[in-house]
Parts: structure tokens; sequence; C-alpha cells
């Protein structure tokens, strides 16, 4: 229904409702098995590139951009600390990268960030035990899709 009221009955949409089925399995797997299947990632990553070629972004090639970034800011990260992130956290951060573009990726890398502090604090883990980030990247990634336009009103009012 969120969905709906976000962005109606349209190509936009469908593309939302097959991104909220990968966040579902993905948090899903995550939380029981603190892993998520490569073959997910394989099965959705190809709609997403249909998606992005029949409704591309503003800037054409500002997708795979933001990927390639996203690839490099996480490989520099697991040089710098390794195993410090999972895979899949790195690999739906790539999707979401190359499906909303550098500014929507870096803004849900910060909820994300806070919301998974916040998770691991109520959860009581330890800092350096393994917890699924999955549900911290699912729930910005909403967080940003329906509340976005509010969230960045009131970083301008304080920027």
């Amino acid at each position: 229904m969120l969905i709906y009221r976000t962005a109606g009955f349209s190509f936009e949409g469908l593309f939302l409702v097959i991104l909220c089925s990968l966040f579902v399995i993905a948090v899903v797997s995550d939380l029981l098995y603190m892993r998520v299947p490569n073959e997910l990632f394989l099965f959705f990553f190809p709609l997403f590139v249909i998606y992005r070629t029949l409704e591309p972004l503003l800037i054409w090639w500002e997708g795979a951009a933001s990927l390639l970034f996203c690839f490099l800011l996480f490989y520099s990260l697991d040089c710098f600390k390794p195993n410090s992130m999972g895979g899949a956290d790195m690999k739906l951060f790539g999707v979401l990268a190359f499906c909303f573009g550098f500014k929507w990726f870096l803004i849900i890398l910060f909820l994300s960030s806070v919301t998974g502090m916040v998770y691991a604090k109520l959860f009581s883990f330890r800092l350096d035990e393994p917890f699924p980030f999955v549900p911290a990247i699912a729930f910005s990634f909403w967080l940003y899709l329906f509340w976005g336009d509010r969230l960045i009103a009131i970083g301008d009012f304080f920027g």
C-alpha cells in the first residue's frame, strides 16, 4: 500500500515491488542464517538493469558510476579492515547505488550506519561480533523512500 501511495500504479511502482521482494528475502535470510545467497542477487540484478535501461537516471552513466564508487569504497574498507562488512551488505548497497544513483547511495549508507548502530546496541552485540546488517539497510531504504524529502528538508534547515 505504501508503494502504491508513493509511486502509484506505474513502472516505478512495479520496480519498487520487485525491490521490496529482494529486501524481504534478504532480510529473512540474513536474520536466520547470517548469509544471503548470491543466487538472489544473480536473479534480481538483471531485472534492475532492464529497469534502468527502460527508465534511466538523469544522466545515463550515473548508475554505473555510483556502482563503481560503491565498489571502490567497500574494497578500500575491506583492505583497511578485512571482513568488517559482509558480502551481501556490499552487494545490496551496490544494487541501491546502481538503481538510484550517488545521492541516494550516500544517504542510505549514512542512515543504515546509524540504524545498524542502534540495532546493535538494542540487541547487545559486542563490537567484535558480527550481526545481521541487511535489516538496517532495508529499514533505511524504506525510511528514505517514504520520508526522504522531509529528511532532506531537515538537513537543508541545519545546513
